[in-house]
């Protein structure tokens, strides 16, 4: 397991996991309210009942609920304050599988240092 605290892109500058698109998901992701991104490998993601983010399958944006030594209870749900592990959109996410992005503080992120501009900048 790998958990990763984000203030902002320098902080995942480093990540040779995922490219620089994803890196931009990631911080709109936590910038917009997310408690954390979950990253799951290729082979476990057909296995999870989770909510991707956008044109990716392998990110999820959503709150941690639960941790056990070997796995945390993962939501992408935002209708429900307490969901229960069958229900869809809530799985167990194994931590040797999974690489997790988090705010680094309750200052937030700050998505505006993306390495991308977007069109809206300009």
């Amino acid at each position: 397991m790998t958990t990763i605290e984000v203030a902002d892109y320098d902080d995942l500058r480093g990540d040779r996991v995922i490219g620089s698109r994803r890196k931009d998901l990631v911080l709109d992701a936590l910038a917009d309210g997310a408690d954390a991104v979950v990253r799951l490998e290729d082979w476990l993601v057909d296995d999870k009942s989770l909510e991707p983010i956008e044109s990716v399958d392998d990110l999820f944006a959503g709150r941690l609920l639960h941790e056990t030594e070997k796995a945390y209870l993962f939501t992408t749900r935002t209708d429900v304050d307490d969901p229960d592990a069958d229900e869809p959109g809530t799985d167990w996410v194994p931590k040797s599988q999974a690489r997790v992005y988090i705010a680094k503080d309750d200052a937030g992120v700050d998505a505006s240092t993306k390495a991308h501009a977007s069109l809206d900048d300009f």
